[in-house]
């Protein structure tokens, strides 16, 4: 679809299909949607290696993008992962952690 970021390992890659004509895409460095017809990527929402998200899953009726949020934060010589569910806007805006019991 498009060439992975160089800083990109792909880990916690999630591909979807997206609104309209395009697939949402997500790594390390970030969300991303490409448009199938035109081939444009556009940057949605910008990421790090301690803090992206993990996986999507698209509501087209409600225009909304479901998907983990994976933290990683050092703690000492510990390093603290946590994760979060999150419902995002078709631009990749938070709307709201969802409170979900693991």
């Amino acid at each position: 679809i498009a060439p992975i970021p160089s800083d990109d390992f792909g880990c916690g890659a999630g591909l979807v299909q997206g609104f309209e004509n395009s697939v949402l895409w997500c790594g390390r460095t970030g969300l991303y949607r490409t448009d199938l017809a035109g081939g444009e990527t556009m940057l949605l929402r910008n990421a790090c290696n301690s803090d992206y998200l993990s996986g999507l899953s698209v509501d087209p009726v409600n225009r909304t993008i479901l998907s983990t949020r994976m933290i990683l934060r050092p703690d000492g010589q510990d390093l603290h992962v946590s994760s979060t569910v999150v419902l995002l806007d078709e631009n990749g805006r938070l709307i709201e952690e969802c409170d979900v019991n693991w």
